[in-house]
């Protein structure tokens, strides 16, 4: 009986931690709640970030209708802006970006990144629940302005941060 306890809560541990971090290709991510759940701090690295390039985290089931965080590398300058998408072209920027910066910092094409974002009202979104999230590895920057990605994004269903 122990032993079946000890593997249920090894396999519950596992379940609950597992959407709490991503990693695939370039992108590594990890999330928790902070500030009793008012904000949710992401630490985020896209290692392989080219000038005049950028990469995001976005949150919703389609592209149509997703609340973004948009890490922009013009011309070796690092910011950070958030949006949301109306249509499968760029976000629209929010004038004032919802986003806390932490840590910043690129070297060497490797972008590291700690934000923070409200959790209750982020473009319309309530981050303390379950939602799918997408990660974009890049995407062009022209004249100054962000293109389409340049591969299509990868979904991670029911993320859920209040398990972290």
């Amino acid at each position: 009986m122990f032993r079946k306890i000890v593997i249920f809560l090894v396999v519950l541990n596992f379940c609950s931690t597992q959407n709490c971090t991503f990693q695939l290709s370039k992108i590594t991510a990890n999330w928790n709640l902070e500030n009793s759940g008012s904000s949710l701090k992401i630490n985020f690295t896209n290692s392989y970030l080219e000038n005049d390039h950028w990469t995001a985290v976005a949150f919703g089931k389609s592209m149509q209708d997703l609340s973004v965080i948009i890490f922009e590398n013009n011309n070796y300058q690092i910011s950070v802006r958030t949006g949301i998408t109306t249509g499968y072209g760029p976000p629209t920027l929010d004038a004032n970006s919802q986003v806390t910066q932490s840590q910043i910092s690129y070297s060497g094409f490797v972008l590291n990144a700690v934000v923070s974002i409200p959790t209750q009202k982020f473009n319309g979104f309530d981050l303390t629940d379950c939602q799918t999230w997408n990660f974009v590895e890049s995407g062009p920057i022209r004249n100054g302005r962000i293109a389409r990605h340049t591969y299509a994004p990868t979904s991670v269903d029911n993320v859920c941060p209040k398990t972290c």
